[in-house]
């Protein structure tokens, strides 16, 4: 559905890449905190990614 480095913006792209099990990058101002993984969760203000919430408002998240 979506291609490698394809940003996660809205919560519609967040819910289609946890529907469709597409692995994941987080990072924080450019550097990786999670080399990759299924979306968990997805909540109002966090994302969990291999059993770790990430923030979304500080928080940055791309297709693998």
């Amino acid at each position: 559905m979506f291609k490698s480095q394809f940003p996660l913006i809205t919560d519609r792209h967040i819910n289609a890449a946890m529907f469709n099990r597409t692995p994941v990058v987080a990072s924080h101002e450019g550097e990786e905190l999670d080399n990759g993984g299924t979306i968990e969760k997805n909540d109002r203000h966090t994302v969990k990614i291999n059993g770790m919430y990430y923030v979304k408002s500080v928080g940055q998240f791309k297709i693998r």
